[in-house]
């Protein structure tokens, strides 16, 4: 996983390294699959989920109502 500029300046701003990484990975598109934000943000598929909860409670991002795989 190899932090991008963006990356680093959402860390210095609190965000942890995976955190930073699928929001990131996020920007400017509509919607993914748990697997495609794993491969594009480089996290552990495992680790999606707990991240996203986390991006969600910090209001970065929106949970949209659907069935999670």
């Amino acid at each position: 996983m190899n932090n991008t500029p963006l990356e680093t300046q959402l860390t210095t701003l609190g965000l942890n390294r995976y955190e930073a990484a699928v929001y990131v990975s996020l920007l400017g598109r509509n919607h993914f699959t748990a697997t495609e934000i794993a491969t594009y943000a480089g996290v552990p598929r495992q680790r999606v989920y707990d991240v996203l909860d986390s991006l969600a409670a910090k209001g970065l991002c929106v949970e949209r109502p659907g069935k999670r795989k």
